[in-house]
């Protein structure tokens, strides 16, 4: 019989855009501790960040919440996003993504699909759901998990 490993980290943050770099952090932590490249880190925080201030800006409802999961199985983390707004149309978000008249934005989605090997929604009448997965590259894992191969968490 095979055991296997599954790790995980739940947390609930208040639906405000100072919520998102902690979100950010935190997985990124996780991330960390699981044994992903800094690059890789690098990549999983950006794709975080980008789901956090979607599901705030486009998902707030009044006295709002986002919930952030993380899940480590079969050396992949798949992070879960979830708002309690009305969802959006992913196609029409998608064909709209990045033309030049909107400045800045419209970008979230492709970055997200750009430094993540799988990005889904899951939209429901109660809240919209994103999941972003990250495998973890085979490497040395005793380099990986050394703590002086790593920056500073507090930096």
């Amino acid at each position: 019989m095979t055991t296997k490993t599954v790790t995980t980290f739940l947390a609930t943050y208040p639906s405000a855009f100072d919520s998102v770099a902690v979100a950010r952090r935190a997985v990124g932590i996780f991330a960390q501790s699981r044994g992903f490249s800094p690059s890789d880190v690098s990549d999983i925080v950006l794709a975080v960040g980008e789901a956090c201030s979607n599901a705030v800006e486009h998902g707030h409802t009044a006295k709002g919440q986002i919930v952030v999961r993380c899940t480590f199985e079969d050396d992949k983390l798949t992070v879960e996003i979830g708002d309690r707004g009305r969802g959006f149309d992913e196609k029409r978000a998608l064909d709209n993504a990045i033309p030049a008249e909107f400045l800045g934005r419209g970008r979230g989605i492709p970055i997200m699909r750009a430094v993540m090997d799988g990005v889904r929604y899951e939209i429901t009448k109660i809240g919209t759901t994103v999941f972003l997965e990250k495998r973890l590259v085979a490497r040395d894992r005793t380099e990986a998990f050394r703590e002086d191969s790593w920056p500073d968490a507090g930096s």
